[in-house]
């Protein structure tokens, strides 16, 4: 068995399926069907890699299910299990500590502790979210939103709309006030390192993946099918792409900053800005540099000179994470 232990939602799943494709395989054992499949050749939708649908428990308990059914089939094939952090930390560990003491290759696929800002997205990297101790279903991100802080942010929120700040401006003050992108749950710390391992950097995957993938192979002893390293390359291209704006936001943050300070021009329209990134720009220069912009109106950050001359004295507290 191959174990990917990853960081949530930075690419397990095409990792995932790039082995099986490579291997050579046609088909994988899919325990939620307890069988044989078919492995797709494209694996890509719009968001992410989610076509190839992984041996991936979200639980404890569904962890237990997929290792029994790999345990209780033989295969002619290897057979993988990948999944990231659960809700609940001790399941997580425990899942981790029996992985590690089973698996007879292990895969950690981890960020960079600078790449915090990957996740700062208002969309997200999964179609399907799953609302706060309830039930799992398909939302939008606004929808999404709004449970996530209904459930983490409830009378921060009343106040806010008792305030009647409901345009997009308000909006986008209330996630830089609330929410902080430097703050990320990561699998790193639950990880034993002195485990034997195969260790991928996020951006080693979503950058130069190509380079490694010989290196990863000989790790899990297996042979690379050269007939399909174009096709694979082809589709490695195209999920290159879903993850261009997110990692060029890591690039330029600190620069965006230094130039709304310091009154330099830059076009951020090319960084095709949301509204989550928009507050990740609010909420550093409110909480580290104690300035904020006068925000009535500013529905787009367009280019810093622009975000320069919206700047005034910060009003807010800033020694708690949460305006209220």
């Amino acid at each position: 068995m191959i174990a990917i232990l990853t960081d949530a939602a930075v690419g397990g799943t095409f990792l995932n399926w790039t082995i099986h494709y490579l291997a050579g395989h046609t088909q994988y054992w899919n325990c939620s069907q307890n069988q044989l499949v078919p492995l797709t050749n494209n694996p890509i939708t719009r968001i992410n890699a989610h076509n190839f649908k992984p041996n991936q428990p979200t639980s404890l308990k569904q962890f237990q299910k997929i290792v029994n059914s790999i345990d209780l089939h033989q295969h002619e094939q290897v057979a993988t299990m990948y999944f990231h952090d659960f809700r609940n930390i001790q399941d997580t560990q425990q899942a981790i500590t029996s992985t590690q003491q089973i698996a007879d290759n292990l895969i950690f696929l981890t960020q960079s502790n600078n790449s915090a800002l990957y996740g700062c997205n208002y969309a997200g990297r999964v179609a399907n979210g799953t609302k706060w101790m309830t039930s799992a279903l398909s939302y939008s991100p606004d929808e999404k939103y709004e449970d996530y802080t209904d459930y983490f942010f409830a009378d921060s929120k009343k106040r806010w709309k008792e305030l009647g700040l409901t345009e997009i401006w308000d909006k986008r003050e209330f996630i830089a006030l609330n929410f902080d992108h430097s703050q990320v749950v990561s699998i790193k710390p639950l990880l034993n390192y002195s485990i034997p391992h195969f260790n991928i950097d996020t951006f080693d995957l979503w950058n130069t993946f190509d380079t490694i993938i010989p290196k990863l192979f000989k790790s899990l002893d297996l042979v690379v099918d050269e007939s399909r390293i174009d096709a694979w390359l082809a589709v490695y291209r195209n999920w290159q792409k879903l993850h261009h704006d997110r990692q060029r936001f890591i690039w330029y943050f600190e620069k965006i900053i230094n130039y709304i300070i310091n009154g330099y021009s830059m076009d951020l329209e090319f960084l095709n800005l949301d509204i989550a990134q928009e507050a990740a720009i609010q909420r550093e220069l409110i909480y580290k540099h104690n300035l904020n912009f006068k925000t009535w109106q500013l529905e787009k950050f367009q280019n810093t000179q622009q975000l320069h001359a919206l700047l005034e004295d910060n009003i807010h507290p800033t020694t708690f994470k949460r305006l209220f």
